[in-house]
């Protein structure tokens, strides 16, 4: 079972990525995806993101302005 955390800021047009250690110490930035509203490219992403790490725990940030 995994015991990182992945951090997606989400966007319409672009979702940047974050990631922790295992004792959620240590916070590594993972870049920018810009998926310009193509669900199919954000998700396929995110599936290579979870394949590469030891994750547990998905946090989500929706955007607070329209």
């Amino acid at each position: 079972m995994g015991s990182g955390v992945l951090a997606i800021d989400y966007g319409d047009k672009k979702c940047g990525f974050a990631s922790t250690d295992a004792l959620h110490i240590a916070r590594t930035p993972l870049g920018v995806l810009r998926h310009e509203g193509r669900d199919q490219a954000l998700f396929e992403h995110l599936e290579r993101l979870l394949a590469e790490r030891d994750v547990s725990i998905l946090v989500v940030g929706l955007p607070l302005s329209v």
